[in-house]
């Protein structure tokens, strides 16, 4: 699961104000279907020696889904839901049916004051689910500006959303976001947010985990093209089929600036403090182990630990391309296996539709896992994709895409993980509607 926390609120430009005006509806079907082979698949259980099993397959899979707003005169409602079926010829496990749902909604009380809410949902049997390389992004396909998703204390409009998963399982989750922006003077600007989230995961070997949230923070412009921001959040995690919490306080100062007209610059550095409660396995005293018959107990853990939060954005639009770099160093609540964990990300893509009829895709993510209160070494993931669309109709497109993971976890083997798809895609681009 992933809720990173990376330092209070930096509170954004715009609102309401800078969207479209009046009641305009429009919406963006769209529906693909591919051959698949994917490898490195993990389904629950181990081998004869004890070891995870690791597995191949051929498959299909068939996608649908709609984007789409209703804008009013002061309020806003952006929609995103995807569905997904999925046939995996020998992992059976993960044949089965995916989805997800995003829903915003924005009012503008008055010139000075937004209210926002914000809901996500969804279910997926593997990270190949979607469509996706295997551990890279979430679910859904939904856009999300950290580099190892989840819940970005840094932007007052985002959500919880499960990602960087080590073991391929069923899992459900949801999150609820509301908030609001307050312009105190044309320079200065104020918001606060309460969020909470959930994940559920059918491995019983794997943890569930829920949480709360609350941010605040301020906004200072800074000239035309520049803002700085303070802030401080607090969220508890909790979890299910472990004991334990944890309870976090950042906070943290923010830098933006439009470089040029073109690119894109924000920074930001800050503390946190984690306090957590677990269980921890002991060494029993001889004496004792003799009369219970066994060398090892429990016992309550408490611990306190401090560390720094930070993150780096640079984006570029170029007129055919675009690109976009960043990191971020923060806590998580974890993955289902590492619980409370110290979190280092760093994502580039870039974007080229310059040659007529084509576009091509490239990213690459790394990810580093550290947990505060289990025994566990680091883990490692890194992760990279290609992808090529060319358009052969008015509406319809022929895609490929690729990508390949490996993930160096604890004290377990190095895992390599792949996934290739092959199909057609048909979008047949926005379509205004006046309904509503």
């Amino acid at each position: 699961m992933e809720a990173q926390i990376a330092g209070p609120a930096v509170l954004g430009n715009g609102g309401i104000n800078s969207r479209r005006s009046g009641e305009l509806v429009s919406i963006r079907p769209y529906a693909s279907l591919n051959g698949t082979y994917s490898g490195g698949l993990t389904p629950s259980g181990t081998d004869a020696n004890g070891d995870p099993i690791y597995d191949n397959s051929y498959g299909v899979s068939a996608s649908a889904g709609v984007s789409g707003y209703h804008s009013w005169r002061r309020s806003v409602l952006n929609l995103s839901y995807n569905a997904n079926s999925s046939y995996y010829g020998k992992t059976r496990e993960f044949t089965g049916f995916n989805q997800s749902l995003s829903l915003m909604f924005a009012h503008e009380i008055d010139r000075s004051t937004e209210i926002y809410f914000q809901q996500s949902a969804g279910s997926y049997s593997s990270r190949n689910s979607f469509g996706g390389v295997p551990g890279f992004g979430f679910p859904g396909g939904m856009p999300y500006s950290m580099g190892a998703g989840g819940l970005d204390v840094e932007n007052p409009n985002s959500t919880y959303l499960p990602g960087q998963d080590l073991v391929d399982s069923r899992t459900y989750y949801g999150a609820s976001t509301a908030g609001f922006l307050r312009k105190l003077t044309p320079r200065i600007s104020a918001g606060a947010s309460a969020s909470t989230f959930l994940a559920y995961r059918t491995n019983s070997g794997l943890v569930d985990g829920q949480g709360v949230g609350v941010n605040g923070g301020m906004s200072f412009a800074v000239g035309r093209n520049q803002s700085l921001t303070v802030g401080y959040g607090f969220n508890h995690f909790g979890y299910r089929k472990s004991f334990g919490a944890s309870d976090l306080h950042g906070a943290s100062l923010g830098y933006s600036r439009r470089v040029t007209r073109s690119w894109q610059l924000s920074v930001s550095a800050g503390a946190y403090r984690a306090e957590s409660l677990r269980t921890i396995s002991v060494q029993l005293d001889p004496v004792i182990a003799s009369i219970l018959g066994q060398t090892t107990g429990l016992e309550a853990y408490y611990g306190v630990t401090y560390g720094g939060t930070g993150s780096f954005n640079l984006n570029r639009s170029f007129r055919r391309s675009s690109l976009s770099l960043g990191y971020s160093l923060g806590v998580t609540p974890g993955n289902g296996l590492y619980l409370t964990s110290r979190s280092e990300t760093a994502h580039a893509s870039y974007g080229y539709s310059g040659i007529r009829n084509w576009n091509f895709g490239v990213s690459g993510n790394y990810s580093k896992y550290s947990a505060l209160t289990q025994n566990l070494a680091p883990s490692h993931m890194y992760m990279g994709s290609v992808n090529v669309s060319r358009r052969i109709a008015s509406f319809v497109f022929a895609t490929a895409n690729a990508g390949v993971a490996r993930i160096e976890a604890a004290r377990g083997p190095v895992r390599d993980s792949y996934f290739v798809a092959v199909g057609l895609a048909f979008s047949p681009g926005e379509y205004p509607l006046s309904i509503w």
